[in-house]
């Protein structure tokens, strides 16, 4: 998707630990969310919201925003959020 610079969003609610665990607060997937699979050469978009409503309603502005690079950028939350 990187190389195709296609834009597009995703959304991933970070749990507490890794695996199946509870969905809990926590911030695991940071380093993957910010530096991107691989080896890290390239920057993605990143997005939060603090609530529920507030992640729908940046869901947009992370689309233009990855329209405007050509990238996918990431709409992020707490897994206490939901």
């Amino acid at each position: 998707v990187v190389g195709a610079e296609v834009a597009g969003v995703m959304v991933n609610v970070m749990g507490g630990g890794r695996g199946f665990g509870k969905i809990q607060r926590g911030q695991w997937d940071y380093l993957e969310v910010r530096k991107g699979g691989g080896d890290g050469e390239y920057d993605r978009g990143v997005v939060g919201g603090c609530s529920v409503e507030e992640m729908i309603e940046v869901r947009e502005v992370a689309f233009d925003i990855g329209d405007g690079y050509g990238r996918c950028v990431m709409v992020v939350g707490d897994g206490m959020l939901g």
